[in-house]
């Protein structure tokens, strides 16, 4: 209620919100992946070339490590600051 009484008194006449996408970036949706020359995936670009955070190879994509976990169990409202932000029903925590 808070975000509507803030958007109404600056002038935003929309009476009610879109339903917010649950996974407003791609690493955090299931069937995105990033492959680099080598083989390796990844689930965010800013993650490629760092070793340590890739999720697996191509190969042996059936197998994905527990890294895979921590994107795919991605929720804004588990962060404090996130949660008490009026902004997140319109980005959902954007970058994880």
């Amino acid at each position: 209620e808070e975000f509507y009484s803030l958007a109404r008194r600056y002038g935003l006449g929309r009476s009610s919100l879109d339903t917010p996408v649950p996974a407003p970036c791609s690493a955090v949706r299931p069937n995105y992946l990033v492959v680099n020359a080598d083989g390796l995936l990844w689930k965010c670009w800013d993650d490629v070339g760092h070793v340590d955070e890739a999720i697996g190879h191509i190969a042996d994509y059936g197998n994905p490590n527990e890294r895979l976990t921590k994107w795919l169990r991605f929720d804004p409202t588990d962060d404090e600051e996130c949660r008490s932000c009026i902004a997140l029903p319109v980005c959902m925590g954007g970058c994880p």
